[in-house]
């Protein structure tokens, strides 16, 4: 689920279905749940809105559907353990891997889903300033320091739109 939003592993962890706007295709990520309980958000700029696919609302309104009665309240954690308590890290990892194995799919950690997500949104083209704000990055700078990497082609890139207008 956090390739398609990028969010942090704890953010997960810390959404309650209050968080959760399904009109709209958002989700407000305002604290961060880990071993230690639930938790401001790693930095201020991580507490952030994000837009999420109609495919991804439509998973979560089901999954919610699914639930008991008591687990659909507003305070309710999404990954909760008796929804009023967030899944530990731990929980979520034991899970995850009870479902690969079932899917016979190879392990990658789940923060590498945020990576997959920003390879995603670069590869297709998103502007910097929109991939730095769904990340919770405070600046542009932030994301390009950490996955400037990603933009191997980009002097290539540069070359032919300059070839392109100067024909000489």
């Amino acid at each position: 689920m956090t390739v398609l939003w990028g969010i942090r592993k704890g953010e997960l962890l810390g959404l309650q279905w209050k968080n959760v706007d399904d009109k709209k295709r958002e989700v407000f990520i305002e604290v961060s749940a880990g071993k230690f309980g639930v938790d401001d958000t790693k930095t201020e700029a991580s507490e952030r809105v994000v837009s999420i696919p109609e495919s991804l609302v439509k998973l979560m309104m089901d999954y919610k559907e699914s639930l008991p009665e008591a687990f659909k309240e507003d305070d309710c954690f999404i990954l909760g353990e008796t929804g009023t308590r967030p899944l530990s890290p731990t929980q979520l990892d034991r899970m995850y891997d009870k479902y690969l194995k079932k899917s016979n799919v190879r392990r990658i950690h789940i923060h590498e889903f945020r990576h997959s997500h920003t390879s995603y949104l670069i590869n297709k083209k998103c502007t910097i300033t929109v991939v730095a704000a769904r990340l919770g990055h405070k600046d542009v700078a932030e994301t390009l320091n950490t996955y400037a990497h990603l933009y191997p082609n980009s002097q290539d890139e540069a070359i032919k739109i300059i070839e392109q207008d100067i024909k000489i």
